[in-house]
């Protein structure tokens, strides 16, 4: 028996991870749509140290490391451990890729 088919409510704007979710395939549109949509540079603070997030690149299995510096230093971390500040444009991406991971 196959369910019916409804417009999930989450689609009309403003769209929410859920909503999101509805709408990308990943690893290839969540990362475009990440990367299109998060604000960068990004300010965070990674276990109570200053970390600023540049760039995103996707990983060959589909993962995607955001990669930085703190204090001149390289700082390569995984998108899915990285505590992004509420309210930055984008994040909402970011919460549809860690519901994708979960």
């Amino acid at each position: 028996m196959t369910r019916p088919t409804t417009l999930h409510p989450d689609l009309i704007a403003p769209v929410e991870p859920d909503g999101l979710m509805c709408l990308i395939t990943p690893p290839r549109d969540t990362y475009e749509g990440i990367r299109a949509n998060l604000a960068l540079p990004l300010d965070c603070s990674v276990m109570g140290v200053s970390v600023t997030i540049e760039r995103l690149e996707q990983e060959a299995h589909g993962g995607i490391i955001a990669i930085g510096s703190r204090d001149g230093a390289a700082v390569r971390l995984p998108l899915e451990d990285l505590p992004i500040p509420a309210g930055t444009p984008g994040v909402e991406w970011v919460a549809a890729y860690r519901r994708w991971n979960a």
